[in-house]
């Protein structure tokens, strides 16, 4: 809450009577960067009162499915517009691509494909057959080390992308 009160402190007008002004801050020049911190440590504390407070988790208990369905659909998309975000930064190059696309298609094929982690414990059952995020992930990062760079080297650090001029 420091970026909150320095921000107030910035914009804000002291009038007579010491009253604080502070419409102009709080009205249409909100700063993104201010409203995202103060979304996440809002949505922390009431992570954690829920959690340690049972009466605060009936409360959150009692939130529509419907409004949980677009609350999820919005984090989701959310996740993988950050994705996309990355990928741009790093370059659409053709290792980039098959390592998402493989991680992609694989991932969620093995999540559909249940049976085939019978033979392992329970705990790598419940991690990897039921949660297509972490297969994904896993078979992300593996194949980062595995596939080889541009150049033909292991090191993914060592790629440069270059760009062909028309």
């Amino acid at each position: 809450m420091k970026v909150l009160r320095d921000r107030i402190m910035q914009d804000g007008r002291c009038l007579e009577g010491g009253i604080l002004k502070v419409d102009r801050f709080i009205n249409h020049q909100m700063d993104p960067y201010l409203m995202k911190q103060i979304a996440i440590g809002v949505g922390a504390c009431i992570m954690i009162l829920g959690g340690v407070f049972p009466a605060v988790g009936a409360i959150l208990t009692t939130i529509p499915q419907a409004v949980l369905g677009g609350c999820t659909i919005m984090m989701f998309g959310s996740i993988v517009f950050a994705g996309f975000r990355m990928m741009s930064r790093c370059g659409f190059t053709d290792r980039n691509m098959i390592i998402v696309a493989l991680s992609l298609s694989i991932g969620l094929g093995f999540t559909q494909a249940t049976g085939m982690f019978s033979i392992f414990p329970q705990i790598v059952q419940t991690v990897f057959a039921e949660n297509c995020v972490a297969v994904v992930f896993l078979l992300a990062v593996i194949l980062n080390l595995i596939l080889p760079g541009k150049d033909g080297s292991e090191n993914p650090q060592e790629i440069t992308t270059t760009t062909k001029s028309e």
